[in-house]
């Protein structure tokens, strides 16, 4: 359509962005954290990484520069195990928002990789909630998938004593909607109202204040 009608534009930066430029934001983001972390000489002791593909950017631009530095690293992109068309296979509907786009985007450099690894949107989304609970760590379901498929390569027999990372970069706030949240909601609407006076009191008495 883009093509017959004049002056119209498609604004999906996953199709029509460079691959150049789409990874270059990446790629600076992580030089920046081999320059401030300290003790970042650990990036070289890396031995996999794993991250959602949504764009690619992420995948292809840490991927590329982590492989500068050791490259034997092994990338392993991340996709829903209901659409896993980086697999060669169909596209479904899925509940991880952010991943999953229902193609292979140009950004993706495939050269990287030789697995992409499928994660369950539930076991996503249970993931999440264990980060919330086990380990105050709020993300969204995205994060949960990338934790279950770095816990999937690190189950592996030959991953044994490996470093695996994978990034946390969805925040669970904006989740209050989903089915990350669906029980939450429930309980909370069950609730009996209360007063801003009640609220602030009840909060003090489970804080002990």
């Amino acid at each position: 359509m883009a093509a017959v009608i004049p002056n119209s534009h498609i604004l999906n930066q996953v199709v029509l962005t460079d691959p150049a430029i789409a990874v270059r934001g990446a790629i600076e983001r992580a030089q920046e954290l081999a320059v401030v972390i300290p003790n970042s000489h650990i990036l070289n002791q890396v031995d996999i990484v794993c991250f959602g593909v949504g764009s690619g950017g992420t995948c292809t631009g840490v991927g590329r520069f982590l492989k500068e530095k050791n490259p034997n690293i092994k990338v392993y992109p991340v996709e829903p195990f209901e659409s896993s068309v980086i697999n060669g296979l169909s596209h479904s509907p899925h509940k991880i928002q952010g991943m999953g786009i229902g193609m292979i985007p140009e950004v993706l450099d495939q050269s990287l990789y030789t697995e992409a690894l499928r994660v369950h949107s539930d076991d996503a989304i249970a993931m999440a909630k264990r980060l919330a609970i086990e380990e105050a760590i709020l993300g969204g379901i995205s994060s949960g998938a990338n934790v279950c498929a770095a816990i999937q390569l690190a189950k592996r027999p030959e991953n044994r004593g490996k470093l695996i990372v994978t990034t946390v970069n969805s925040f669970g706030e904006r989740y209050l909607s989903t089915a990350l949240y669906s029980e939450i909601r429930e309980k909370v609407a069950a609730m009996d109202q209360m007063t801003l006076e009640e609220s602030i009191a009840s909060a003090k008495a489970y804080l002990g204040i």
